[in-house]
């Protein structure tokens, strides 16, 4: 299930993050607040080819669950979230070794 929400511009530009408790929060306090208001904003993006240690970097420092990918020129492609990347630990330790998935047997 997602938790996190990208925000466009104009142009297929990611202009914020938008979270589930972005969205709680705002309701307990003042559900008239725009999504602008409330989303992380001003964060970094990331290129589809960077190295999920950056990835895990850049999200801490931002203090957010999830950055924007971008192409070359700056268009979303998608987002990449903390569950992604433990997911993708998980699957590392599944991988196969000697030509044999770790998970199986004979």
């Amino acid at each position: 299930m997602n938790h996190e929400f990208p925000v466009l511009a104009e142009g297929e530009r990611a202009i914020g993050v938008l979270t589930r408790d972005n969205i709680i929060t705002a309701l307990k306090r003042r559900p008239s607040l725009r999504v602008t208001d409330i989303m992380h904003r001003d964060l970094p993006v990331v290129s589809a080819d960077a190295p999920f240690d950056e990835l895990f970097r850049r999200m801490q420092e931002a203090k957010c669950p999830a950055l924007p990918v971008v192409d070359k020129l700056g268009r979303f492609l998608g987002l990449i979230t903390l569950e992604n990347i433990g997911e993708l630990m998980l699957v590392n330790t599944l991988q196969p070794r000697g030509g044999k998935a770790s998970w199986r047997t004979g």
